[in-house]
């Protein structure tokens, strides 16, 4: 099968600020890389730095992976010798989304003077994992959110990986060619919560408890990540995760309560 002819070229550049969505990510992304990407099969030298990162050879594949989590409830000890029908399982929770793509950085061929050096190329795709330093201490410290953008494909999410492997190097020793391989984690802002429904404390909701409900599900409702679930446990005293009945009427903590709780 033929693959079609892109212009495109692969960009990792910073996502917009929280506020807009998933949808705000993608308009915004495509509005700022549609007419500055770079040129023709690298024809154009690709821009190269800080928070804008635009790659001169794209991927030849990427990679998309989800996960979802059960558990296995046990049986009954009244059903013990019924071994027809299988407990049902509980739906623990998925994942976020991750993106795994590997691309090539080569300035070997660049004219005599001009090439850049493939070390420090890594180097800046690697800070971008980790947090800057210019943040107010009293804000939890995150590496900046980055979109990934090749033609209508927009991924937006953290970098959690950046292996190179330097296979060519000038007189000098400085290396000319590396294969890097890139992961990434979804990250989708949700929207800010406000009216709260019941009467606690500002910036707390409360949500019922109802057949098929986990506190890991109730977290992913509330703040888009399951892993809240312990903030969510130890605001109402819970225990046992497992052991929270249908009717019940928990009180969720504010996402920074529960960044902080979890």
């Amino acid at each position: 099968m033929s693959i079609p002819f892109k212009l495109e070229k692969a960009v990792l550049k910073e996502a917009p600020s929280a506020g807009g969505g998933l949808l705000g990510d993608l308009m915004d992304l495509g509005a700022s890389t549609a007419s500055d990407v770079a040129g023709v099969a690298g024809m154009v030298s690709a821009p190269w730095s800080g928070r804008d990162l635009h790659f001169k050879f794209n991927p030849d594949k990427l990679t998309l992976n989800k996960t979802a989590s059960f558990k296995e409830q046990p049986r009954p000890t009244s059903q013990a010798a019924d071994q027809t029908t299988p407990p049902p399982p509980q739906y623990v929770g998925s994942t976020n989304r991750t993106l795994s793509f590997a691309v090539l950085l080569d300035e070997w061929d660049a004219a005599p003077g001009a090439g850049r050096d493939v070390g420090t190329m890594v180097t800046d795709l690697q800070k971008l994992m980790d947090p800057p330093t210019d943040k107010p201490q009293t804000e939890v410290p995150l590496p900046p959110k980055m979109g990934f953008h090749w033609g209508s494909f927009v991924f937006t999410g953290y970098i959690t990986k950046a292996d190179a492997i330097f296979t060519l190097f000038r007189q000098d020793g400085s290396p000319a060619r590396a294969e890097v391989t890139i992961a990434m984690t979804e990250h989708i802002d949700t929207p800010a919560r406000q009216n709260p429904t019941s009467g606690g404390p500002t910036g707390r909701r409360t949500r019922m408890v109802v057949e098929g409900d986990s506190l890991h599900l109730l977290s992913y409702r509330e703040y888009g990540k399951s892993t809240y679930w312990r903030a969510v446990a130890e605001a109402n005293g819970i225990d046992d995760p497992l052991a929270v009945k249908p009717g019940t009427r928990l009180f969720m903590p504010s996402r920074n309560d529960a960044r902080s709780m979890g």
